[in-house]
């Protein structure tokens, strides 16, 4: 699944909701796996438009469980990420990396997170 072609449809499907933007975003900044409790932390940093410390820990976990039971689901299920539900460890691959530049295409000057429809 990981060469063929994104289509527009699919990839603003799954850039529908801020989440899962925001979860591309923070996997994209990085190299490596992320766990989904590192990446769910930024993902309410990013959503909140809020420091690390003033995010609360209750926002966290409620974004880290819809992460793992709906956001990651979806995207590893489209080729979008790798998921190891046993380490809850996500990796970007390279069909998420084409998602990010459909939406760049389209929103050049709009980072992946800033906007919350679908939210």
């Amino acid at each position: 699944m990981t060469n063929e072609k994104v289509s527009q449809d699919v990839a603003f499907r799954l850039l529908s909701h801020v989440y899962r933007r925001a979860l591309l975003e923070c996997l994209d900044r990085h190299d490596a796996p992320v766990s989904l409790a590192d990446a769910a932390a930024d993902v309410a940093r990013a959503c909140n438009e809020t420091p690390a410390p003033d995010v609360s820990d209750e926002e966290i976990e409620r974004i880290y469980l819809s992460l793992h039971h709906s956001h990651v689901p979806r995207l590893a299920d489209r080729g979008a990420v790798s998921y190891d539900r046993d380490r809850k460890v996500v990796t970007l691959t390279e069909r998420g990396e084409r998602i990010i530049t459909v939406h760049d295409r389209v929103s050049p000057d709009v980072p992946l997170e800033v906007t919350d429809a679908g939210r």
